[in-house]
């Protein structure tokens, strides 16, 4: 196991170089198509599963415990950076930085940085290892860290939150990852239990399946909280934020005809599918 990172260590280690992150809503598939179109040189980051797409292309690997896996030895040559909460279910994936959730923001998604939208109060110079809730982990530590790191041009695929995505037959909306099983496949999500006298047969079972190699600490899909509708809400002022710090972000989805606020539209390029334009 590499020794832990000190964030001494990184800081400004990629000065004006170029990102891209790849997360894992369904355009993450697009991740090469998406690279090819930028700048030589340019550094991958992955979030979580995409790192079973990208291998060994990913200098940067970025999880949590929340809908994990056995990520190792796929992320081997990456910088792995986890983010951990003190309420959060087993997680056995090993780390080089260790970020922590602040829990004074954790309990109330009021006081999440996506609905303060001070981003300016949770740099990674001022707060260090201690991160806000996002909610999400590109809002916890992906674009803090990327910014702390150097890099001045961002871009992403697979952070399909940039359009309010429409309602199930439920009225609920499902966040959607490029790895879930078709809906016809009739597979079992079992999400996390983990607390009282659940949690030793719960800790077996994680662990198990993370050295089988399956996903664990399932987390539901259904967005009951209103998280990416509160991150959608969040975008203008993240933009704002991101820019003031001479950085600049490009979105690379597929909006399928959904919504976008007018004033992030132009940071957005759409892949959809040719009934739709892309490059816009």
């Amino acid at each position: 196991m590499r020794p832990k990172r000190a964030l001494e260590e990184v800081a400004g280690a990629h000065e004006g170089e170029t990102l891209l992150v790849v997360s894992c809503g369904p355009s993450a598939t697009l991740w090469r198509e998406v690279l090819s179109g930028l700048a030589p040189g340019t550094v991958v980051a992955c979030v979580k599963q995409e790192i079973h797409l990208c291998g060994s292309r990913a200098a940067l690997h970025f999880f949590n415990p929340f809908n994990a896996q056995r990520y190792w030895p796929h992320n081997r040559g990456a910088l792995r950076v986890d983010v951990q909460d003190q309420l959060a279910p087993p997680s056995f994936n090993s780390a080089d930085l260790v970020f922590t959730l602040d829990p004074a923001t954790t309990d109330d998604l009021s006081r999440s940085v996506a609905s303060t939208g001070r981003f300016e109060d949770h740099t990674i110079e001022r707060t260090g290892l201690i991160r806000p809730w996002g909610p999400g982990i590109m809002h916890e530590v992906v674009f803090f860290l990327a910014n702390f790191l150097g890099f001045r041009t961002l871009h992403t695929v697979g952070w399909d939150v940039v359009a309010i995505p429409g309602a199930d037959e439920d009225g609920l909306r499902r966040l959607t990852h490029f790895y879930d099983p078709p809906r016809t496949s009739g597979a079992v999500v079992e999400t996390f239990e983990w607390s009282g006298q659940e949690w030793p047969s719960y800790r077996r079972r994680a662990l198990l399946r993370h050295l089988s190699g399956a996903i664990y600490n399932r987390m539901p899909k259904a967005d009951v909280q209103d998280e990416v509708g509160t991150i959608i809400r969040s975008l203008p002022r993240l933009f704002e934020w991101i820019e003031s710090e001479g950085t600049s972000l490009t979105v690379h989805t597929q909006l399928r005809g959904n919504v976008v606020d007018p004033s992030i539209r132009p940071h957005i390029v759409d892949w959809s599918p040719p009934s739709s334009k892309a490059w816009v």
